[in-house]
């Protein structure tokens, strides 16, 4: 593998398999040892794995494949003939990189470390043996080490074993502390591939080597890592490895840098947890973003990050009474599912698959054995999402009906069955046109409030009362009720229909999502959120919580747009409001919002 950066000097790590040895070097030995050489047995030996030794020998080889490589401008893994036998054989079983002139080998080995496919390679407890070499032209530098592929065939001079291997061993080591830069991974590692949306820099990655790497893989559930010190989870993805260097590594891929702390990392193996603990000892460096205009921004590129993110704003570990899953890709059966946000998250996952993410999320903040609802029949989360949270601990609760009217009605004897609330929302089942945003605008307008005071929503036909609403309000006694959007939502004749009805409604979506703020919410602060977007519906009802607890209403906005009547409706101090939505969004409103708000209260 070659991690390509800013290049003058040739470097090059060689880490043999087997080799001739007499065993471990003992610790008077290791204070002989070379810089770079001593932070490789730091970082292996806090992994619980044997430190190498240097052959002279192998660092020879190297340094004519290197050589090479500094002579020709022809840095890679494959060399031609004219390179030599010993050259090629180095440098296909090798660790290159090209850095600046002055960086020292230990930062090189450092460099190492923040990809998945270099770290292994120098955390291979099949290793015995390393060498170094470095060679300077005029503008590249490369380095070297060699890795486990079959490929090197020392093993047949009758040279010694390493110690026979022990797994699992993860890295950064149990109990251990690392310092190490950030990775500038999406650019030039594979591993990355799976993380959307991520840019340099990244964390470094937290892995889990679990096997022997040509041994049948294991079988790898849900991944966790979470910042012990303030209980938040880390927002990652995760690579599980495949090929000869990877196979039977599970990588978590830190979105950013992690701050120094403490952590824990969880990784289910074959149906149980592999957890360990490490601290972080350096202050890498942050994303660089714009500031921002008001007291807080919930940034995710996609519905299901966006919940996670959300959900670690709200909740200290084991903190929900419930949480609540509902489809990332569809919105209706989440519709009504605000009520039950109050106390516990809404999560947002796939419909076919429980999202990693998600799944660490809910064993941070959901207690062993507690209740998950998941909102839909199996076209919304399928029967392996409910598998996937009982795996997990939890008690997979499905609230479903043939209609999102059907779910909302599930929902409802749910809440009124908890709280005992007499009063309740009716919304518009469905937009009865092609822009499908409006069958979710006025229900996320009032998510806020629903989440707040634990009142269920029930979803009808725009022009008549849907049976299954009119039966549920004699069922569950509701005695008030709340019509929340105009006419073309909710017609005057269905509002008849209704216990003791009050319409709350602006002349648009965003003009009912200010009437509902005005007329329902206590607070004066607010959440702004995308109202227009395809996907703005899981801003509003994974935010909806969030909003509520701090007594908030939920306003809409559109990317680059701040309607008049949003703008008009907006509280003075940058403290009381809050951004919700993709980059795209948030940046879009930072200029317009720091026009309006005083960042001083």
């Amino acid at each position: 593998m070659t991690a390509r950066r800013a290049m003058v000097a040739v470097l090059a790590l060689l880490l043999v398999l087997g080799g001739t040895t007499t065993g471990a070097a003992g610790p008077a030995e290791r204070n002989q040892e070379p810089d770079w050489l001593a932070r490789v047995n730091e970082l292996r030996v806090g992994s619980g794995l044997h430190p190498l030794v240097e052959d002279p020998g192998r660092s020879a080889a190297l340094q004519e494949a290197v050589n090479y490589m500094a002579g020709t401008g022809q840095v890679g893994h494959e060399l031609p003939d004219d390179a030599g036998p010993a050259a090629q054989r180095a440098a296909r079983s090798s660790n290159l990189t090209h850095e600046l002139a002055g960086t020292t080998p230990t930062a090189m080995v450092d460099g190492w470390m923040t990809d998945p496919g270099h770290l292994v390679n120098v955390l291979n407890p099949d290793v015995a043996l390393t060498g170094f070499a470095q060679a300077t032209f005029t503008e590249q530098t490369s380095n070297a080490g060699d890795v486990v592929a079959g490929l090197w065939t020392i093993q047949q001079d009758g040279e010694d074993q390493p110690p026979a291997p022990r797994y699992p061993y993860v890295f950064p080591g149990e109990g251990s502390t690392v310092e190490l830069p950030p990775s500038d991974g999406p650019s030039y590692d594979e591993s990355w591939a799976h993380c959307d949306g991520y840019v340099a820099p990244v964390g470094f990655p937290v892995l889990a080597m679990l096997d022997n790497p040509f041994e049948p893989t294991s079988t790898i559930g849900a991944t966790a890592l979470v910042n012990t010190d303030t209980g938040a989870g880390v927002e990652h993805c995760r690579a599980v490895g495949d090929g000869a260097i990877l196979r039977n590594t599970v990588s978590i891929l830190p979105r950013h840098p992690l701050p120094a702390g403490r952590y824990r990392a969880t990784v289910e193996v074959d149906g149980a947890p592999l957890t360990w603990t490490f601290g972080i000892g350096n202050e890498p460096t942050q994303p660089t973003e714009p500031p921002a205009a008001v007291a807080m921004e919930v940034v995710a590129e996609d519905p299901t990050s966006l919940s996670v993110r959300i959900s670690t704003e709200r909740f200290l570990p084991a903190a929900a009474a419930h949480a609540v899953l509902a489809s990332a890709e569809r919105f209706p059966d989440a519709l009504a599912g605000t009520a039950l946000t109050g106390t516990g998250p809404m999560l947002l996952t796939p419909s076919g698959s429980l999202d990693d993410a998600v799944a660490g999320e809910l064993q941070r903040v959901v207690p062993a054995g507690g209740t998950v609802f998941l909102l839909g029949g199996e076209a919304a989360l399928s029967g392996a999402v409910e598998s996937a949270v009982t795996a997990l601990g939890f008690t997979p609760r499905r609230l479903a009906g043939p209609t999102r009217v059907h779910t909302a009605v599930e929902v409802a004897r749910v809440v009124t069955g908890s709280v005992g609330s007499t009063e309740a929302v009716v919304a518009r089942a469905g937009s009865g046109g092609a822009d499908q945003t409006a069958a979710w605008a006025d229900s996320v307008a009032v998510g806020a409030w629903t989440a707040d005071t634990a009142s269920p929503v029930l979803l009808t036909d725009s022009t008549s009362l849907s049976p299954e609403v009119d039966a549920a309000l004699q069922e569950l006694r509701i005695a008030m009720t709340v019509v929340v959007g105009g006419t073309a939502a909710v017609s005057d004749a269905v509002m008849a229909s209704l216990p003791a009805p009050d319409r709350v409604a602006g002349s648009s979506r965003t003009g009912t999502a200010v009437a509902i703020a005005q007329q329902l919410v206590a607070g004066t602060g607010v959440v702004l959120i995308d109202g227009f977007a395809e996907d703005g519906w899981a801003s509003g009802l994974a935010g909806a919580g969030l909003a509520a607890d701090r007594g908030w209403a939920v306003l809409m906005a559109g990317q680059d747009t701040l309607p008049a009547d949003t703008a008009a409706a907006l509280p003075g101090c940058a403290s009381q409001v809050a951004v919700v939505g993709d980059a795209a969004f948030t940046e879009g409103l930072r200029s317009s919002l720091a026009e309006r708000l005083d960042p001083g209260c």
